[in-house]
């Protein structure tokens, strides 16, 4: 087996995705009126050479009145997906899009979208 360090993954995922997507694109939610919220999760290795990647985001609009502008969040989420889908340096293939789906926080009782996407990276 090759010895490979695979490093953090969502820094050049945020980064593909802000000069891709109109708004904020964040590891956290800041307040912006539109946001991009993404994680990522390294899974199993695919090859000697490739490693599976669970990205994780949220698309949050708000509108003035502070509260969730969910068609708008829906719209975002998909562009996400859409960009995610598209090469981009570094990775091989995506499997498994998961969403826009709509959520609501049950705390703040703000609507959003969230979706996932797995890629598969080189090393």
């Amino acid at each position: 087996m090759i010895p490979v360090r695979w490093g953090d993954a969502t820094l050049p995922v945020i980064e593909y995705l802000r000069a891709m997507i109109a708004g904020t694109v964040t590891r956290t939610a800041n307040g912006d009126p539109r946001v991009v919220v993404v994680d990522t999760e390294w899974q199993q290795l695919e090859t000697d050479l490739s490693r599976r990647c669970t990205v994780l985001f949220e698309a949050r609009v708000t509108r003035a009145n502070g509260t969730g502008d969910t068609s708008a969040a829906v719209n975002l989420a998909a562009d996400v997906l859409y960009a995610l889908q598209q090469p981009i340096p570094g990775v091989i293939r995506f499997d498994q899009p998961i969403g826009p789906r709509v959520v609501t926080d049950p705390e703040k009782k703000f609507e959003y979208a969230e979706g996932s996407i797995v890629l598969v990276f080189s090393a």
